[in-house]
């Protein structure tokens, strides 16, 4: 067995004898630190045998040449030694750190590879999506303001257009009778004296029995002219107010629900625009009424009742990352556009790294899991495939599950269809996202980022694991890269050969020309 002597000396390695070496696929290998500083590591199951691996000795090596002597650290218990002459406190703390680590390991592979390396890289995804997607709200949260001030005030420029005209017919109405009793007036007036005063109370009488006709004759097109204006209204009122959008921001109170957004602006933002033109009315300016409403609308805003909504934007970008891009709302200013551009391509990139190890490590230890009890047939071939398969339908059925109760609490009880589910379930792990369904930003917390994303993090998981055993089972029904690669090389080797030999039989052929001659 090799025996590592940790004195003061150094770290020396002394070489077991040949006949008690074993080798390491046949035993257990078991660790006990002994309180001399010694690390005494046995094979059970046969004599000891040479245990420390080469690559641990290369790196002690490696920095023993660096930075002198590996300090003396028994991580069972406390700090024995520390050797004077040492590179720092930081590389001191990486090497306790790195052997603390590496008997988690030894002890606890399982537990630490998934917490180590599926766990905390996919929590590092949602941590980096929440603050990029916080920066970028901030970036397209100002322009969003703006957006939806403008719908509403196109709305309101409409109800004015609307009423200008349905108050001039008014008008023109009630100067034609005007002028037609004027001009009646005038005649009854200039007229001869022999005519009676009876002659003129009967004109009079013709102008109100004309009076009342009209009225009564254009009532029902006027009727007709006011509903069409309503009717134009409430559709002009309802389009703005599904254009209105909360995708970076949030803009609520106690009294409204965070899926009753657009009311809440719409009613902060009339409130802003009636006050901006009573203020204009009476501020002394000698403006027309016309002239400070269409100053109030101009100016009236929701910026004083409208935040930053970091969830929304964390979200989003963790559509972005994931590269689903349900195609609900894209940034538009430059800013955003530019962190997309940038942050976004490195986050896709991080994405791919941490789901593939992800998707590997959890491979392996469900492999080690079905051999232990007797499963080997779930490790490989089509029964490892349609097992894996199973797991992410079982995967969708479950999201399903969670969109469901999700949609019953932010949308008062709204009861999302089962069948709806699972076709956003399968759009989200394929990340196809037609945009058909999509998760709402103005109804999404800080802590949904701790379940929505995770849960479809852990369905890429079992996707990855499912393409590797497809992958595996396809590899032996198609040709392999390895195998192209060979052929190619060998071509390449033909094709010099006879080249060579061209050039050979070239050079035969001039010394017999020259022999000839």
């Amino acid at each position: 067995m090799t025996v590592m002597n940790n004195s003061h000396n150094g770290n020396h390695k002394v070489p077991a004898p040949a006949e008690e070496s074993i080798s390491p696929n046949e035993s257990q290998v078991h660790v006990v630190m002994k309180n001399n500083h010694e690390e005494d590591i046995e094979l059970v199951g046969g004599g000891g045998g040479g245990i420390k691996g080469q690559e641990e000795f290369k790196e002690e090596e490696e920095y023993e040449e660096d930075n002198g002597k590996i300090p003396d650290i028994n991580f069972m218990g406390k700090e024995e030694h520390v050797v004077t002459n040492y590179a720092g406190g930081w590389q001191f703390f990486k090497v306790a750190v790195r052997g603390k680590t590496n008997w988690l390991e030894t002890m606890y592979p399982r537990t630490y590879n998934i917490c180590i390396k599926i766990i905390l890289p996919l929590l590092f995804l949602i941590g980096l999506s929440f603050l990029c997607g916080y920066f970028l709200a901030r970036a397209e949260s100002g322009n969003e303001i703006s957006t939806n001030d403008a719908i509403l005030a196109d709305f309101v420029d409409d109800v004015i257009k609307i009423n200008t005209i349905q108050s001039g017919v008014k008008k023109s109405y009630d100067a034609c009778l005007a002028e037609y009793a004027n001009n009646t007036t005038n005649i009854l007036t200039s007229s001869t004296s022999t005519s009676t005063s009876t002659s003129k109370e009967d004109h009079l009488v013709n102008l109100t029995d004309l009076t009342s006709f009209l009225e009564s004759c254009t009532q029902p097109a006027v009727n007709e002219t006011q509903t069409i204006a309503d009717n134009f209204l409430e559709n002009a009122f309802e389009q703005n107010y599904n254009d209105l959008s909360q995708n970076w921001i949030t803009c609520r109170n106690e009294t409204y629900a965070r899926n009753a957004q657009s009311s809440y602006i719409t009613t902060q933002w009339l409130e802003s625009f009636f006050g901006l033109q009573a203020k204009y009315s009476s501020d002394g300016s000698n403006r027309t009424e016309e002239e400070a409403t269409e100053l109030a609308r101009v100016e009236a805003s929701t910026s004083e009742h409208c935040v930053v909504n970091p969830a929304a934007g964390g979200i989003f970008w963790f559509t972005v990352m994931s590269t689903i891009g349900y195609g609900n709302t894209a940034p538009t200013t430059v800013t955003g556009r530019a962190l997309v551009f940038t942050l976004g391509f490195l986050s896709i990139i991080c994405f791919t790294a941490v789901i593939g190890q992800a998707g590997y490590v959890l491979n392996v230890i469900a492999d080690d899991f079905f051999n232990r009890f007797s499963l080997k047939r779930l490790t490989k071939g089509f029964t490892a495939v349609f097992f894996w398969l199973s797991m992410l339908i079982l995967w969708m059925i479950f999201y399903t599950g969670i969109v469901i109760a999700y949609s019953h609490a932010r949308y008062d009880g709204y009861n999302f269809p089962f069948g709806d589910g699972m076709w956003f379930s399968y759009i989200t792990v394929t990340t196809v996202g037609f945009g058909d369904y999509h998760v709402a930003h103005d109804t999404f917390l800080p802590g949904d980022m701790f379940y929505i994303p995770l849960v479809n993090l852990l369905g890429f998981v079992i996707l990855a694991n499912f393409c590797l055993k497809l992958s595996d089972v396809l590899g032996k029904y198609i040709s392999k890269g390895e195998d192209l690669l060979d052929m190619l090389v060998n071509l390449r080797d033909v094709v010099k050969k006879k080249e060579v030999k061209a050039v050979e039989m070239n050079g035969e052929e001039r010394d017999v020309s020259i022999v000839d001659a």
